[in-house]
């Protein structure tokens, strides 16, 4: 996997972050989770 700087992660990890725990509810949101979703 190539490196991605943190100014390019954080809006996609933002973004999984919202569509996970409106998906599955805001107790989902672990950061385990949020990192499944974008897929690191």
């Amino acid at each position: 996997m190539a490196h991605v700087s943190a100014a390019e992660r954080r809006p996609q990890l933002i973004k999984a972050a919202i569509d996970l725990m409106t998906r599955e509810g805001v107790a989902a949101g672990s950061t385990r989770a949020i990192a499944a979703e974008l897929g690191v």
